[in-house]
């Protein structure tokens, strides 16, 4: 009987583990698939929860409700915009700075690393950073011409500004 009764909690405690990876593994990926729905969501109720207090604070003044709401809702409309109707230009401005600079960056990244590698020789530890020297600036320089000629700013707002590096 007590055989019985140790296999059992053996058995149980050997299944529960790979379920719980399981399970884990599978909320990743479902949360993976729907990041974007989920960071919008995040971001709106966050919002919400914000300008509820200034929607609270009209209604305490004797204001409406909807008309609360309607002011607060065009006053934060209105200063979305106008944020990003200056800081976009600015933000487009270091892009095209970055991407003029992105030749000599890498090739700066690269005389470093081939110090590192020199380094790495000179001390016999057995290291090749000269191709992982090379996949990482054609990754790179992929990804700034995907970003900097290919997307206009508008595709990535749609996209939910989920930009990929690296």
């Amino acid at each position: 009987m007590s055989l019985d009764r140790s296999l059992q909690r053996l058995l149980t405690i050997g299944l529960t583990f790979p379920f719980i990876v399981l399970n884990g593994w599978l909320a990743l990926v479902v949360m993976n698939f729907f990041q974007p729905f989920t960071s919008i969501l995040i971001a709106a109720s966050i919002l919400a929860f914000l300008l509820n207090y200034a929607v609270e604070f009209l209604t305490s003044q004797g204001v409406k409700r909807t008309n609360a709401v309607g002011v607060v809702s065009l006053l934060a409309l209105s200063i979305i915009v106008l944020i990003a109707f200056f800081v976009v230009p600015i933000a487009l401005g270091q892009l095209n700075d970055l991407v003029k600079r992105l030749p000599s960056l890498i090739e700066s990244g690269i005389k470093q690393l081939q110090t590192l590698q020199l380094w790495a020789e000179a001390q016999n530890i057995p290291l090749n950073i000269t191709g992982l020297a090379v996949q990482v600036a054609g990754r790179l320089s992929g990804e700034i011409q995907n970003l900097s000629g290919r997307r206009s700013p508008w595709y990535w707002i749609r996209r939910g500004m989920r930009l990929r590096c690296c």
